[in-house]
């Protein structure tokens, strides 16, 4: 299994408020938000990852090439301008089995992953898969509304008042990559377009629940994934 990581971002609001470091490089629990991910992704067996960062962001490239990696790692250095941009870059490193597609600012247990894939492969009809949270702190949530069969039936706008939103963390089949072509020229830059433009094109789309995540775009983020790490210590990660 391979694994998409989206680290291109600017993290302006983050810079703005006086954060000193680029966002993946912020630290939570002591680590690193980009190695927090790229650790979780080898726990659950992903053995190749890709990663497009912006171009400005020097240290975050030097820190990602001279780090030993427990997996192999590919870095594309691309100043894009939205998400879906960003997953498109990857593309060419994702094809031929199945991968997961990380956010890099979710804070999430290990052992959320690892339940997240076990949900996955007990639906085994589902093409693609989104991890999905309650927990909802954020200033624009991407609600998902899901069937008890855990077919996604609406997402966004259409998801109407769901209490499930998306947790940062997805799992696609190379089947998916075929439709990146069509979404950018329909106009779409975000991957919240996106999964709404798989789940109206009739996509084997399905959402597993998870437990709580952070997703850390503000000051005020940093803290609470703080307190949530400290809350986890000792506990089953």
């Amino acid at each position: 299994m391979k694994a998409a990581i989206l680290a291109a971002g600017r993290g302006e609001r983050l810079s703005r408020a006086g954060v000193g470091v680029e966002k993946p490089l912020v630290p939570i629990g002591g680590k690193p938000l980009i190695a927090r991910i790229i650790e979780a992704a080898a726990s659950v067996g992903v053995t190749q990852a890709a990663c497009v960062v912006n171009q400005m962001s020097v240290r975050l490239y030097d820190y990602l090439s001279t780090t030993a990696w427990p997996l192999s790692m590919k870095v594309v250095r691309k100043t894009t301008e939205n998400s879906l941009e960003s997953f498109t870059c990857l593309a060419p490193s994702l094809g031929g089995e199945p991968f997961l597609l990380f956010t890099v600012d979710a804070v999430f247990r290990l052992s959320a992953l690892a339940r997240f894939l076990v949900g996955v492969r007990c639906l085994g009809n589902g093409r693609g898969v989104l991890a999905l949270t309650r927990f909802m702190d954020d200033e624009r949530p991407l609600r998902i509304d899901i069937g008890a069969d855990h077919k996604v039936r609406g997402v966004d706008v259409d998801a109407g008042a769901s209490p499930y939103v998306t947790a940062g963390f997805y799992y696609f089949e190379p089947s998916v990559l075929d439709l990146l072509t069509d979404a950018r020229t329909e106009g779409l830059d975000s991957l919240r377009k996106f999964f709404r433009f798989l789940s109206l094109r009739g996509y084997p789309l399905y959402g597993v629940r998870v437990s709580k995540t952070i997703d850390v775009d503000r000051p005020k983020d940093i803290e609470a994934a703080e307190e949530y790490v400290r809350g986890l210590r000792g506990a089953s990660l």
